[in-house]
């Protein structure tokens, strides 16, 4: 029970196991003055605050291991330069923030679990990784080739719940994991997951397809101007067509057709004035 004591005194201590206590509180600064230390086991209490960049100081350290306690903040970014450390295990804190790069030398590494928001580095490295863990966390974009371009093709990953997207490269150390190493991420596709990249459709394949855009109809049904002649709407195009586009011959018809029904028109008004006038001569 209780917090960490001072170990300042402990200058020669290799192998540090507090785990599976009910230690609280915060890792105290005077642990990473011990520069012997090669083991730290601080997992399964109920630590928090912050793991400090100061761990960088621990240059023998080949096992961290600050599983299930409540630490919380950034993963320190020079704990991959660490160049004895070989496994590594964060698992099921409340750590944000990017994943850190540079783990050329980390054989195992659990960071799975946490609240790991940023996305997967491209210079990670990895050239040694037998296991890595980063599944339940916030993980966003792209799995990128660069990632897995030094993982070895036999090493176990786990990209599980999380929020990745796009193709899973075609590297074989992804191919070769299981199905559930992808589960929980459903924008992410390609053979491993299960989930079936589907290509973009190609302009022969849509419907109404045709080489060139096709206007709105509003606009579509407006002559375009010819000659700098300003362009005018259906209806003004008509009306003008019936002022200036009458043919000659058009003209013609019409003034004989007049004619003709004036002609029709006398002639019955003469014919209706004679049948008058000779009713009332033989009345």
């Amino acid at each position: 029970l209780g917090s960490m004591p001072n170990l300042t005194l402990l200058d020669q201590l290799q192998w540090l196991n507090l785990s599976s206590n009910y230690i609280n509180g915060s890792i105290p600064d005077a642990l990473f003055t011990l520069s012997n230390l090669r083991i730290v086991d601080l997992s399964e209490n109920f630590i928090s605050g912050d793991l400090p960049e100061l761990v960088g100081n621990l240059r023998s350290l080949e096992i961290l291991d600050v599983s299930e306690n409540a630490l919380q903040g950034n993963i320190p970014r020079n704990l991959s330069r660490l160049h004895n450390l070989t496994t590594v295990s964060l698992r099921g804190n409340y750590f944000s923030g990017d994943l850190p790069a540079g783990f050329h030398l980390v054989k195992y590494l659990d960071l799975s679990s946490n609240l790991i928001n940023g996305s997967l580095p491209a210079d990670f490295g990895g050239g040694r990784v037998e296991y890595l863990n980063v599944s339940f966390n916030r993980i966003i974009g792209e799995i990128q080739p660069a990632f897995g371009r030094y993982i070895p093709e036999n090493a176990t990953l786990d990209f599980s719940s999380n929020y990745l997207t796009g193709k899973i490269p075609d590297f074989k150390v992804f191919q070769n994991q299981e199905r559930g190493c992808f589960a929980g991420n459903s924008a992410l596709c390609g053979p491993p997951s299960g989930n079936p990249c589907r290509s973009p459709p190609s302009s022969a394949s849509l419907p109404y397809a045709v080489d060139e855009p096709i206007s709105p109809p509003a606009i579509a049904v407006i002559p375009k101007a010819i000659d700098g002649k300003e362009a005018r709407s259906p209806g003004e195009a008509a009306q003008t067509g019936k002022n200036n586009n009458l043919r000659p011959q058009i003209i013609l018809a019409i003034i004989v057709g007049d004619l003709i029904g004036i002609a029709i028109f006398a002639t019955v008004f003469i014919y209706a004035c004679r049948r008058k006038k000779y009713n009332t001569t033989t009345t």
